[in-house]
């Protein structure tokens, strides 16, 4: 780490425990796909949000701009200055890009999957409902159709990412007649665009309960599963050749390709969650990531990332800093990735085959995963 700005160094905290959790991690049944140590953000698309960028500042007024309550300025971390970065902006998609399938096969199983899940009421000896099944709320329900629709798809990306959505014209975060967590429509989502960026010191808050949560499953009286740490210092460079925009992923000193750093990223759907009672929306993105060649142009642009990853069961939680060389800032991102493709995939076969199966109760964890980090600042 002496090699690290001072500002890198002490913006994202290490847990105590981090080198028992990395260890424990490692021989756990954590298998993690080593392509995937690489993880993107918005500027992997090489597009720009119609040239609009906001600023930390601009993010907070838009989550003051809710009913989310305003926070006290919280201490800058030492050497980071205090002020919030700018934002860093998400393209728009297309309708074709963002469609939720229509009423069909895989509505059929998705419905068939999520009824499969069943109430725990032992305690009060009370059936979930008249007819004995529990009721599946439909958030659930529409996550799994998505999935569902490109669970066949090989090199599949399953994450969230945390942020806001804003009002194009008004720049503030948007204002629904809800009060609670909703779906957003991708049909009707043209006036709205998602900021994938934080406030600084909504960053430093959530990465010292994500360190605390450590501290706490590593204790010898824990029943549950533990959450491994691991610290990743990379940097992304990026190229462009015949149209195609590849991504190589090289280590903090930009002298070696990191195991599987090579690929290119094809996004084939997003669908935007408001939560108006929380500081963050969220946007659950399935992409594929493409194992490719080494390009032999010259780059175009670089990213420096000093990452945070908890891993838990099947999902894993991204807390970076990214230096865009371009842009010349950082951003704060939270993301969320559901890295176990490969167990949705056998349970979504077991599924098929009319076997028990955990499919929808996977894409369940991954989904409150995302609805309690929404909470977290």
């Amino acid at each position: 780490m002496a090699d690290l700005p001072p500002s890198t160094q002490s913006a994202l905290a290490v847990p105590p425990v981090a080198a028992k959790v990395t260890a424990v991690a490692e021989q756990a049944d954590l298998k993690e796909n080593p392509r995937k140590r690489v993880r993107t953000d918005s500027d992997d698309n090489g597009e720009s949000d119609e040239g609009n960028r906001t600023n930390g500042a601009t993010v907070v007024a838009a989550a003051q701009g809710s009913v989310v309550p305003t926070l006290a300025p919280l201490s800058a971390a030492p050497g980071a200055g205090g002020a919030a970065p700018p934002a860093s902006s998400f393209p728009p998609l297309s309708a074709s890009q963002a469609s939720v399938p229509t009423l069909g096969a895989v509505q059929m199983q998705s419905h068939a999957l999520t009824h499969s899940i069943t109430a725990f009421s032992a305690a009060s000896g009370l059936e979930p409902t008249l007819f004995g099944n529990c009721n599946v709320d439909d958030a659930l329900r529409i996550v799994t159709d998505l999935i569902l629709r490109y669970i066949n798809q090989s090199n599949l990306e399953i994450e969230a990412k945390f942020g806001l959505l804003l009002d194009k014209q008004t720049g503030q975060r948007i204002r629904l007649p809800v009060v609670s967590e909703t779906v957003i429509s991708p049909s009707d989502a043209s006036w709205m665009r998602f900021e994938s960026n934080m406030p600084a010191e909504w960053h430093k808050r959530i990465n010292e309960r994500l360190n605390k949560r450590v501290e706490e499953t590593q204790k010898p009286n824990h029943k549950g599963h533990r959450v491994g740490f691991k610290r990743v210092l990379e940097r992304d460079r990026f190229y462009q050749e015949d149209g195609v925009r590849t991504r190589v992923t090289f280590d903090w000193d930009g002298n070696n390709i990191v195991p599987g750093g090579i690929m290119w990223k094809e996004r084939l759907a997003d669908l935007n969650m408001h939560l108006p009672m929380c500081p963050f929306d969220f946007r659950i993105s399935i992409n594929t990531e493409e194992p490719a060649s080494m390009p032999s142009s010259q780059w175009t642009h670089e990213r420096k990332k000093n990452r945070a990853t908890y891993k838990h069961q099947h999902c894993k939680v991204d807390l970076t800093l990214v230096t865009s060389q371009d842009v010349a800032n950082t951003t704060h991102e939270l993301e969320l990735e559901l890295w176990d493709v490969a167990a949705l995939k056998r349970e979504h076969g077991r599924h098929l085959r009319k076997e028990r199966n955990s499919f929808a109760e996977l894409v369940r964890v991954f989904l409150d995963n995302a609805r309690v980090l929404a909470r977290l600042p």
